[in-house]
């Protein structure tokens, strides 16, 4: 590399990043996954919904800030500009101009002794977190609302709404005035009430009125309900907690939904039509069956099945765009098969990664534990091992389809090889 002295110009310019691109790289230094996304980053959408909003994690990039702080004058600048990016709750003792400028603020404290936080301020919030328990808490949000323009940066909100507010509708409905938003998630579980128990709760009655919700540019919908409903609760079905909206989401491409379904498909009322078929992830936890129809789904790329095991009704079509598929919780060499039997008719030609979460690969390159309905027996078990095997094989070298276990290892390349260094 030349010295300084003996340099051309364009030389010394092209050793100099542009500010845009360290601050790029800086950003991504101390960036927590999750956390402060507002957007799918990640290639995975299942990857990025199997992350928690680490708050250890958040202290560990709080670290590294810190060590880039004393690296330079300008880092400084740079580094303090990016304190007290999520703050947990309003307690005395946190300015007023600290909570505006964070990245991630709740809606309401749960201290006494909070902070009162004006929303008619202009705020640098990108993304708010409302625990809707009780109908003072929903006034709250409504006068968020009604000051959305003063917040124009919000691109997500995490809604939990507890099922003691009277009016869930009119909540959602607040929704529309953050005209921005990209990322919603609707928490309708009974946990979202804390600990309270089942029998000190009284439940308010529902509006019979059905309100559309548009939300015009949200990409990324995650929607938790509970599974299953109590005998002795007073609620609707889990798969319609409010009745009362319905959500027109017409951009969405990634869709999480964690609850209980009325049949066997991907039919919900508080959603509106056509919406499934534009997406191009989709996460799935149900407490039963569900039916897979590719025709339902013909800009998928990504399907990810959390706790079952998913029933396909027919082979991918051959211009179909499924490029990944996990399965989290069970499956079976049906399964597999299923998904893998029309590759040499070029059906499902686009299709190159299968992750089976409750699989470990082992040093020989055979599957632990063995699949579930695989379990025929010592001899039939051993037999469908090595088909499975073979086939495994097969379809990486014909296709180049990856089948990848728990460590995300394929059979070629196991954990165990790597870890011993055999």
């Amino acid at each position: 590399m030349p010295s300084p002295s003996t340099a051309t110009p364009t030389t010394r310019t092209s050793q100099i990043l542009p500010v845009e691109t360290w601050t790029m790289i800086l950003e991504w230094t101390i960036h927590v996954p999750r956390l402060f996304d507002t957007a799918c980053t990640d290639a995975s959408f299942a990857q990025h919904i199997g992350l928690y909003d680490n708050k250890v994690v958040y202290r560990a990039s709080e670290r590294q800030r810190l060590i880039l702080r004393d690296v330079c004058s300008a880092w400084r600048v740079w580094a303090d500009s990016r304190k007290n990016r999520y703050i947990v709750s309003t307690d005395t003792g946190v300015a007023l101009e600290t909570v505006l400028n964070a990245v991630r603020v709740p809606l309401l404290a749960k201290s006494p002794k909070a902070l009162e936080i004006p929303h008619d301020k202009p705020s640098r919030w990108r993304i708010i977190d409302a625990r809707i328990h009780l109908g003072s808490h929903a006034i709250c949000f409504e006068h968020l609302s009604l000051h959305a323009n003063k917040h124009p940066l919000v691109r997500r909100i995490n809604l939990a709404l507890c099922p003691r507010v009277k009016e869930k509708s009119e909540v959602i409905l607040c929704l529309t005035a953050f005209k921005h938003l990209t990322y919603l998630s609707l928490d309708m579980r009974m946990g979202a009430m804390g600990r309270i128990r089942w029998r000190h709760l009284q439940v308010s009655p529902q509006s019979t009125s059905t309100c559309v919700v548009t939300l015009p540019n949200l990409r990324i919908l995650e929607y938790l309900s509970d599974c299953r409903t109590p005998t002795t609760s007073t609620f609707p079905p889990s798969n319609n907690p409010s009745p009362t909206f319905v959500l027109n989401v017409p951009q969405i491409e990634h869709f999480y939904f964690n609850g209980g379904l009325p049949g066997t498909r991907l039919e919900f009322e508080w959603l509106a039509p056509f919406t499934l078929r534009g997406l191009k992830s989709l996460v799935v936890g149900v407490g039963g069956t569900l039916d897979i129809e590719w025709s339902e789904l013909p800009n998928l790329k990504e399907l990810a099945c959390l706790n079952f095991e998913p029933k396909l009704l027919q082979q991918i079509p051959k211009m179909h765009p499924l490029q990944r598929v996990w399965l989290f919780g069970p499956w079976s060499i049906e399964t597999f098969d299923a998904l893998t039997a029309g590759l040499e008719a070029g059906n499902g030609a686009k299709l190159r990664n299968v992750h089976l979460r409750t699989m470990e690969w082992d040093r020989r390159g055979k599957p632990v534990p063995t699949p579930r309905e695989a379990r025929l027996g010592p001899e039939g078990d051993d037999e469908a091992k090595v088909k499975f095997c073979d086939k495994v094989d097969r379809l990486r070298e014909l296709y180049g389809l990856k089948t990848l276990d728990c460590n995300g290892c394929t059979r070629d390349n196991p954990r165990y090889e790597w870890e011993s260094g055999d």
